[in-house]
């Protein structure tokens, strides 16, 4: 069984599996937020685009300028063919990036800081994303919580509905690395991928926050504005430059 990059797999079966309802529903909650921040969206940079679903539906008359980033150049191939006119892509690491411009709005959603396995390149994360914001700019992002990872490790060799030829999944969390894996396995093509992420809530990410310049305006549980707890399975988090 050979292993092959995240999303090698999983780009394929991405649309199939519905996995792009969570950017259906990121596009109003996010245009509530900076509303809400009072920020003019009049450029967006969304770190981690994917399939470029979010960049899509975002239809702000304010946005005149959309660029997305993914390091996968699978995704990047579906993302580009269908934002088209509407925005650029780029393939590129999100944990360090250099755009030699400024964004009003920045996005990181769908699990994507999860993928900083160690605080460091959270750290290099939040502090290329600092670099990039307008200082009247928001930062916008939702991250897996180690309540939310709990619930990983009920998966053994499950099918992915909608996977041709069949994928299947394994998962698994170890609480106290704060550590979870999710690995996808084509048995047909003799493939597999895995999918490693690390727990981010309210014990790491306002203390990150400040040290990368950054003021925290708010935690939410994901999809509402009620305030984040330790129990809260998904944060989604807003920041501005301090």
């Amino acid at each position: 069984m050979k292993e092959v990059k995240p999303y090698t797999l999983l780009s394929r079966m991405y649309r199939e599996h519905d996995w792009e309802k969570f950017a259906e529903r990121m596009v109003g909650y996010v245009a509530e937020a900076v509303q809400r921040n009072g920020v003019k969206p009049a450029s967006l940079l969304d770190l981690g685009c994917g399939t470029g679903r979010f960049l899509r539906r975002w239809d702000h008359v304010e946005t005149k300028r959309r660029v997305g980033i993914d390091s996968s150049e699978e995704m990047v191939k579906i993302s580009s063919e269908a934002c088209k006119d509407k925005a650029e892509i780029q393939v590129g690491d999100f944990r360090e990036f250099e755009l030699g411009e400024k964004f009003s709005v920045i996005t990181c959603l769908f699990d994507t800081l999860n993928y900083c396995t160690e605080i460091e390149e959270c750290i290099k994360t939040l502090s290329a994303v600092r670099r990039h914001l307008e200082e009247e700019g928001v930062f916008l992002f939702d991250t897996n919580t180690a309540a939310g990872h709990a619930r990983w490790g009920g998966m053994r060799n499950v099918a992915v509905h909608g996977s041709n030829p069949k994928v299947m999944i394994d998962d698994g969390h170890d609480a106290e690395k704060r550590l979870a894996l999710m690995k996808f396995t084509c048995p047909e093509e003799g493939v597999y991928e895995t999918h490693r992420q690390r727990s981010y809530d309210l014990v790491d990410v306002p203390g990150m926050l400040e040290e990368t310049g950054f003021k925290l305006l708010g935690a939410f549980n994901c999809f509402t504005w009620d305030e984040a707890s330790e129990k809260s399975p998904r944060i989604f988090w807003v920041a501005r430059p301090a």
